[in-house]
């Protein structure tokens, strides 16, 4: 479950300077709002596509979710394992092997002992890169450094899954194994939602919709209607 209550994301861009006492107290405000007075509710079996044009707040509202992003105001409250795959970046340390980062990742989802050492030659296998895990990952190609962000970002399934779009990249045998794994850990949540542009993801993975326009929710609903309102003409 996912309660979200009048949460609003801001950023603070200006300082409005007020007198007090003879000398100046700066008071930041938020003058730019990302998302603005949020209220939604997401219960098992959702299945859910949030949707709008590009800078609609679909990533801040998924970072929002998972705990990335506190509200400014309101409150977002959930119960169960959250997962967020909201982008493909590995650990800023480049010194670290591509086992090291998947085993960092396993740890922070709380594994350890026969667990962690299963779901961490798994994973490694499941990379396909072979003795160069143990590289520094600044070493990596781009394709590499993919190859262990996904694997490490879906080590295990989660009660609440958010993505900010489907992962479909790299080459067909990758793309099939990628689907495959993403798909696995959609069955075995028990909320799912993804932020996306394709409608086609939308009609094939989710059962209501949500549409954002500046950072508010214009819509939530079904997908036939969500999607129909959104291709409308401006």
């Amino acid at each position: 479950m996912v309660s979200i209550k009048h949460a609003s994301v801001g950023f603070k861009s200006n300082l409005n300077k007020s007198f007090l006492k003879g000398g100046f107290l700066e008071k930041s405000t938020y003058d730019q709002y990302a998302l603005s007075d949020i209220n939604l509710d997401f219960s098992n079996g959702d299945r859910v596509g949030v949707i709008g044009k590009n800078g609609a707040g679909k990533t801040t509202f998924l970072r929002m979710m998972a705990g990335i992003h506190i509200p400014t105001s309101g409150k977002v409250s959930s119960s169960g394992s959250i997962s967020c795959l909201t982008q493909l970046g590995l650990y800023s340390d480049g010194e670290m092997s591509g086992r090291d980062v998947i085993k960092l990742e396993a740890i922070g989802k709380g594994l350890t002992g026969k667990t962690l050492k299963e779901a961490l030659d798994k994973s490694i296998e499941w990379t396909g890169l072979g003795g160069a895990i143990d590289r520094p990952i600044k070493t990596y190609s781009s394709g590499m450094q993919l190859r262990v962000s996904i694997v490490s970002s879906t080590i295990i399934p989660t009660d609440i899954l958010l993505m900010d779009e489907w992962l479909s990249v790299g080459d067909i045998e990758f793309q099939q194994k990628t689907e495959l794994r993403l798909q696995s850990l959609l069955n075995h949540s028990n909320i799912f939602v993804i932020a996306t542009h394709s409608m086609e993801i939308v009609q094939r993975l989710c059962n209501r919709v949500i549409i954002l326009e500046k950072g508010r929710v214009i819509f939530d609903g079904s997908v036939a209607e969500g999607i129909e309102i959104y291709n409308q003409p401006n």
